[in-house]
């Protein structure tokens, strides 16, 4: 049964009843009960009901009791001409360059309740540049520019409040970001980052996370890392040195050679992406960045191991909180990469076995 806004409803599985205040999803609406409190439900567990109908006979209530509860108009989304902004500035515990980075963030209003309700969408510098920024909605026929900003160092910056329903507006989005310098010995290029934001993603409560940089739980999208920047102008006594290693690195990425390093057999490798495995010191790590250390492990190893025409490889995650393993399946979902649970007899509880298909483009995926 699909509801609206303002329905009277009883619970099927418990005592009680409201009105229906607002629309989550195709299965999930929030309820403001007779006590006031607003609380999400499936639709499955509720049922519609109107005064004097046999429904509300049928669970002896005092329908009456719903009528006072005073429903607000749901939000809606904000116009591009009046994007709400603010600028807040953030203490991180670490300031080092080698954390620089740059992100977007989605953070629930009602912190209790992390997969209900509207949300703020903030940008966020962690690093000691300014940094100036152009985002867009990628349409089927073009671009859309909805706010442009500079983000002073080590802040965030509201770009917008919206309802959850709102979510697939975020769907295709393109961010610009140039790094403003007031005094520096070099010049970085200017960074194109394309996001495909999935609902589905918002409906886990793994999915926020505690970071050093937010108060609030969040669900964070890196935009970029500094320290993978292409550097365009250096100081000339430097500018021999400095191309000597950009040719070097830009060698190495072109070959990619890590999945070499795991190789067993002809065509098949085993990674071991415990974290203690790809870091030395992890004292000064966070949860989060311990996460998206393995995550960009991860594809580097899954792009080596298409560029050298690996057909199978296991990645052993362990078990943990879960996080990694749901990322690594998103990951290889959206590449259409076919994987499946390993041997529990030689590689013990988990570790995942992904399967490359012989003539598998990698162009066609993205990383």
């Amino acid at each position: 049964m699909k509801f609206q806004i303002g329905d009277r409803v009883k619970f099927l599985n418990e005592k009680g009843g409201g009105v229906v205040s607002e629309i989550l999803g195709i299965n999930l609406v929030n309820v403001t009960t007779t006590d006031g409190f607003e609380i999400p439900y499936s639709a499955k567990d509720l049922i519609s009901v109107e005064e004097n109908s046999a429904t509300t006979r049928m669970f002896n209530t005092d329908v009456a009791d719903t009528k006072n509860i005073k429903i607000e108009k749901p939000k809606t989304f904000l116009d591009n001409s009046s994007f709400a902004s603010d600028s807040l500035i953030l203490y991180p515990s670490q300031k080092k360059s080698e954390n620089y980075a740059a992100y977007l963030a989605f953070v629930p209003h009602d912190q209790a309740w992390l997969i209900s309700g509207d949300m703020s969408i903030y940008l966020i510098n962690v690093s000691e540049f300014s940094l100036y920024v152009v985002v867009y909605q990628k349409n089927e026929n073009d671009f859309k520019k909805i706010i442009s900003t500079e983000i002073k160092p080590f802040s965030r910056y509201l770009i917008a409040e919206m309802r959850r329903d709102d979510l697939n507006f975020w769907e295709n989005t393109l961010i610009q970001t140039l790094i403003i310098h007031n005094s520096s010995t070099q010049i970085y290029a200017p960074i194109d980052t394309e996001l495909e934001v999935r609902g589905s993603k918002f409906y886990k409560d793994t999915a926020y996370q505690n970071v050093d940089y937010m108060k609030e739980k969040s669900v964070i999208f890196r935009l970029f890392n500094f320290r993978d920047l292409a550097i365009i102008h250096q100081l000339k006594e430097k500018t021999k040195k400095v191309n000597e290693i950009i040719a070097t690195v830009v060698k190495q990425s072109e070959r990619n050679d890590e999945i070499l390093k795991y190789k067993t057999t002809d065509n098949m490798a085993v990674v071991d992406m415990h974290i203690w495995e790809l870091v030395d010191d992890l004292s000064s790590m966070t949860d989060h960045e311990m996460l998206l250390t393995q995550i960009d492990y991860f594809n580097k190893c899954l792009l080596s191991a298409i560029e050298h025409h690996f057909l199978k490889v296991v990645f052993i995650h362990g078990v943990g909180k879960g996080r990694l393993k749901e990322e690594i399946k998103e990951i290889l979902d959206e590449k259409e990469i076919q994987y499946r649970p390993a041997s529990m007899r030689d590689y013990g509880v988990g570790a995942t076995e992904v399967s490359i298909p012989q003539n598998y483009n990698k162009t066609s995926a993205k990383f």
